[in-house]
């Protein structure tokens, strides 16, 4: 690969691994697992900077430093449920935390910067909140946030300093489009939908808790699962109209590949439904629904 003098290129693709003390990378033969195809990644840091005004003065006595706040994004072209979609729709288990959203996970990847190879390794790594969007025409996509404890600056030590590290490569094989669930990928109540556009997003509501003489996290917990979501179907029925108007709670499946990763959303109710048509247009008439859900998980068909 070729080197350049920016920070375009990147050298480990994103990958991440189990935590076992949160916040801390095991430096100890990890082998990391691949984050998956990435089409684009997203750090933010913020300070929370204070600002100290006193009375009679228009200006600023002191400017304090507030709460350090990591936090990353990305999305990627789906093509498994496995690590981070499961823990992302799972339900938590804060006595068995392993491979639920429960767990910690380090997240790590290198660039070039100046012709070197550096790394970023983001620490105490909880899932924050994740979508999944299924469209006509396109790729199954998912969107992940991660609150963590820490991102560190790059740094240029061989291996990231851990001892023995087995990094993954790029993701190679097939991703998963619109077609790979099947004719009727989305079911409501056991009956299948004409649906043009899914998506559904499960907020995990991470957040990280701090403690007094430091402005780092101490460590984070998600708080309560939240799930919400919107489809477009074809207007052939007035069962969705219905159920929207009665109040009532159904099944909802979303199946992103046969035999291999459906999402089920239990106690789903439609909280908004409208029509959309033009009688000067050549498109079809469809029913819009936004919908929330009591609980959800993914799994194998």
């Amino acid at each position: 690969m070729a080197k350049t003098t920016t920070a375009s290129l990147f050298v480990k693709p994103p990958q991440w691994v189990v935590e076992s003390t949160e916040g801390t990378t095991p430096t100890a033969s990890p082998s990391f697992t691949t984050m998956g195809v990435v089409k684009s990644i997203g750090i933010k840091v913020a300070g929370g900077f204070i600002d100290v005004a006193q009375v009679g003065s228009e200006d600023l006595i002191a400017i304090l430093q507030g709460l350090q706040e990591y936090e990353t994004q990305y999305t990627m072209t789906l093509q498994n449920i496995t690590g981070l979609l499961d823990r992302a729709f799972d339900a938590a288990n804060y006595g068995t935390p392993t491979g639920t959203v429960s767990e910690t996970i380090t997240i790590a990847f290198s660039i070039y910067l100046n012709g070197t190879e550096n790394y970023i390794l983001c620490k105490g790594s909880r899932l924050k909140e994740a979508t999944v969007t299924m469209e006509v025409g396109k790729e199954t996509e998912v969107t992940v946030s991660f609150v963590h404890t820490t991102i560190t600056t790059p740094f240029s030590t061989s291996d990231a300093g851990l001892t023995t590290p087995t990094w993954t490569s790029i993701p190679t094989g097939a991703v998963w489009g619109h077609t790979d669930g099947g004719a009727n990928p989305i079911s409501w109540n056991a009956s299948g939908q004409d649906c043009k556009k899914f998506s559904i997003t499960v907020n995990r509501n991470a957040k990280p808790d701090y403690t007094l003489g430091n402005t780092d996290p101490h460590s984070s917990q998600t708080h309560g699962r939240r799930i919400t979501g919107d489809f477009t179907v074809l207007w052939t029925s007035t069962t969705l109209e219905a159920d929207f108007k009665a109040g009532t709670a159904r099944t909802l499946t979303a199946t992103l590949k046969t035999s291999t990763g459906v999402i089920t959303v239990t106690g789903a109710k439609i909280v908004d439904y409208s029509r959309d048509g033009d009688i000067g247009s050549d498109e079809a008439i469809v029913e819009n629904v936004t919908f929330r859900g009591l609980s959800c998980a993914v799994a194998s068909s």
